[in-house]
């Protein structure tokens, strides 16, 4: 059964319930043309730390940037970060603070 494209599974054998947002992360990707991307397996750990002077110098790489829609995808991911995915949420918070410059 699907519920807002969250895929629920239940075995009734333990009384559980498990959350699968596999199909809606594919549809994300596929929506913002990220679907040949390679598959990291490492988590985003918090002595990483991002700052503006990490960000383009290039106008045309910030003209880039600013064409992609950043905020929609940062989106579509906190709705699975709040539904189903709760370990990504300080890598989400970190990636929020970037919003306004995300180049």
């Amino acid at each position: 059964m699907k519920i807002l494209n969250i895929e629920i599974t239940r075995q009734c054998d333990f009384k559980s319930l498990y959350l699968s947002p596999e199909t809606y992360l594919r549809k994300i990707l596929d929506k913002f043309g990220m679907t040949n991307l390679k598959h990291v397996s490492n988590s985003f750990v918090s002595h990483y730390k991002l700052s503006d002077d990490q960000s383009s110098k290039m106008v045309k790489e910030k003209c880039y940037m600013d064409g992609l829609p950043y905020a929609n995808l940062v989106g579509s991911i906190m709705y699975v970060m709040i539904y189903t995915r709760l370990d990504i949420i300080y890598a989400m918070s970190v990636v929020n603070i970037f919003m306004s410059n995300h180049g």
